[in-house]
């Protein structure tokens, strides 16, 4: 299982609270069209999303990352780079069989 945590770093002159509420649904909506039915995300704070994807390696979370990314600045027209970045850790699971 992998975390991947995303930061949305907004410039000062988008930092009111509509415009970020406004680049947070998009971002939602980037995330939803990228992923598959067994992974799952959600807001984490006011600039953060969440997600969880399921039987993923690092190299799978870091593809997931870059497809989210890329549909998002799509959408926006986004180009700024450092505008979203991300930090993937794998979280271990339990073997039940011991």
């Amino acid at each position: 299982v992998q975390t991947i945590l995303f930061t949305i770093n907004m410039s000062e002159k988008l930092q009111c609270a509509e415009k970020m509420e406004w680049v947070m649904d998009m971002f939602t909506d980037s995330v939803i069209t990228s992923l598959r039915n067994v992974d799952t995300g959600t807001r984490y704070s006011s600039n953060q999303y969440l997600l969880i994807l399921m039987d993923a390696d690092i190299e799978d979370g870091k593809a997931v990352a870059e497809r989210v990314i890329s549909k998002f600045k799509s959408m926006c027209e986004v180009s700024e780079e450092g505008f979203i970045t991300f930090e993937i850790k794998t979280l271990r699971t339990l073997d039940m069989n011991k």
